[in-house]
């Protein structure tokens, strides 16, 4: 794997590569919504180049009707560490700046998220579920109910994720008058499952997702990683990388909420 990334031709110690794959994982784990809610599989190994989507037939008996291949999106972004922040790496007490390695695993992050929700809205039979007057109280509990409605009515049942736009679950934090409950929880209540946000949606988006492992799942050949580029004069360049796939197997099991 070192000899595909090229880290063996980088000009600096292991102990380097270890802060620069702390960075990589620490930023991943804070950043990345969508691996909070749908299952992953692998990694496989970054030599796999598709997985299968298993169909089931359309009528009679409910089985296996064919398998398409997936393939596997490749996603990166770059960043360069100066001559003089290496230097410095070998300094006792100083260390060096690692905020280049954070700034492009967030981006690729982002990245990934994006990735995920395109795929969800792309997908076939998804419902649709209008937000309604979401900025009223009470309104976005009964947003999420009639999109919880759709669902059921289509035999998709819990657990359920909700992810909305940070501006629709900011205005659920509000206490529903002559309760003194907030409609976050009353929210989280119905559908006995867990409420995220990412900015990785569109401003007045949200998804009501039953996120069961055989409705879909996250398909990873090769996690988040840090190749070696090249160097670029006395400075070096460097790509975090990954690739993977989302796996739609049920797309009923989806509920656009806009």
């Amino acid at each position: 794997m070192d000899k595909l990334l090229m880290r063996d031709a980088a000009p600096f110690s292991a102990e380097v590569w270890h802060e620069i794959d702390e960075v990589v994982e620490h930023v991943g784990r804070q950043q990345l919504v969508g691996r909070r809610f749908i299952s992953l599989v692998g990694p496989l190994g970054l030599g796999v180049q598709a997985v299968p989507v298993t169909r089931l037939a359309g009528e009679g008996e409910i089985r296996v009707a064919e398998r398409e291949p997936l393939s596997f999106t490749v996603l990166e972004e770059s960043f360069i560490l100066s001559w003089q922040e290496l230097a410095a790496a070998g300094v006792s007490g100083v260390g060096f700046d690692l905020a280049p390695v954070a700034e492009a695993t967030a981006r690729l992050a982002r990245q990934e998220d994006e990735m995920i929700f395109a795929g969800l809205r792309s997908a076939k039979k998804v419902h649709s579920a209008p937000l309604g007057e979401w900025e009223k109280s009470g309104m976005a509990f009964q947003a999420v109910a009639g999109a919880l409605e759709r669902l059921i009515n289509a035999g998709v049942y819990g657990p359920y994720a909700l992810v909305l736009s940070p501006s629709l679950y900011i205005q659920t934090q509000r206490v529903l008058p002559e309760t003194g409950v907030l409609e976050f929880d009353k929210i989280k209540a119905l559908l006995d499952g867990d409420v995220y946000f990412s900015p990785a949606l569109k401003a007045k988006e949200g998804f009501l997702i039953g996120n069961a492992p055989y409705n879909l799942d996250l398909v990873v050949a090769q996690d988040m990683v840090v190749a070696y580029t090249a160097n670029v004069g006395l400075d070096h360049s460097f790509t975090v990388l990954e690739k993977l796939a989302l796996r739609v197997k049920r797309g009923a099991a989806i509920c656009v909420l806009k």
